[in-house]
């Protein structure tokens, strides 16, 4: 994780952004880690945030039915998606 002091946080503001980007950047006061600068999405994972969509099931085909059936009798095994027929 790369370091920068907050003291040259204004005259690095572009380095230290582009470092973000790639991941975590921590930002010290005084020696000492103060401040974490990272991605959004970073953020989100750590915190348990997630996009949460619903789905109407009376809406859905006999065939999402069976894929939505089949993904949650097990839970770990990737489900290829099939041709509606």
């Amino acid at each position: 994780m790369k370091s920068y002091p907050v003291t040259k946080l204004n005259r690095l503001a572009g380095v230290v952004l582009d470092d973000a980007v790639r991941g975590p950047v921590e930002l010290t006061h005084r020696g000492r880690r103060k401040y974490v600068l990272m991605p959004a999405d970073h953020y989100d994972a750590l915190a348990g945030r997630h996009e949460v969509r619903a789905i109407d099931l009376t809406a859905m085909s006999t065939a999402e039915a069976d894929l939505l059936i089949e993904g949650l009798a097990d839970p770990v095994a990737p489900v290829q998606p099939r041709r509606p027929a």
